[in-house]
């Protein structure tokens, strides 16, 4: 802030003097991260205790606003009643997805044992739908492995071959079959 400062010397008279003072500005500076851009205007200028213009951060494909580097969880915003300059970021993340599927099928008492990228074992007991527990990144590869058939029925003969698929997609396990099915919702 700047000090005006004024001194007048040996008056003799009246004096009369006016002091003009601007408002303050202040910018406001909206980015975007890798993934993501900025709708509306990204660099404003306001005054004090004005508000700013809406802006909105925009995910690309496959991925999600997350939140404003300041902690605004909405992806629109406004600043109000500004007092100083800002300068904030929006964060994205990618989308991720859950593998899943139904089963049909299965003996009482029998049990079939997938698998999930080499780790994320998956047992069923019964009928229905299933998940895996881990999240997939968006376009990410998987294989999924029939590791135990049910004891009690032949239901696919050895091991099934590893199916290379791209998130999101469903399964759906038969007794004949292990098959793709449309994109999970």
């Amino acid at each position: 802030m700047d000090t005006a400062r004024r001194t007048d010397t040996n008056v003799q008279s009246d004096l009369a003097a006016t002091a003009e003072f601007a408002r303050s500005r202040y910018t406001l500076t909206y980015t975007a991260e890798e993934n993501g851009s900025i709708e509306g205007t990204s660099i404003q200028t306001v005054e004090h205790g004005s508000d700013g213009s809406p802006v909105t951060a925009v995910a690309g494909k496959g991925y999600h606003f997350q939140s404003w580097s300041d902690g605004v969880a909405t992806a629109q915003r406004i600043d109000s009643k500004v007092t100083e300059d800002l300068t904030v970021n929006a964060r994205f993340e990618i989308n991720t997805y859950t593998v899943g599927g139904s089963v049909s099928g299965l003996v009482a008492g029998t049990q079939l044992i997938l698998q999930n990228n080499g780790g994320d074992d998956l047992v069923i007991e019964e009928d229905g739908d299933f998940t895996f527990v881990t999240e997939l990144p968006n376009n990410s590869k998987y294989e999924v492995l029939v590791l135990t058939q049910p004891a009690s029925r032949t239901v696919i003969s050895g091991l099934l071959p590893k199916l290379s698929m791209q998130a999101p997609t469903r399964l759906r396990y038969s007794p004949s079959r292990l098959h793709p099915i449309r994109p999970a919702p």
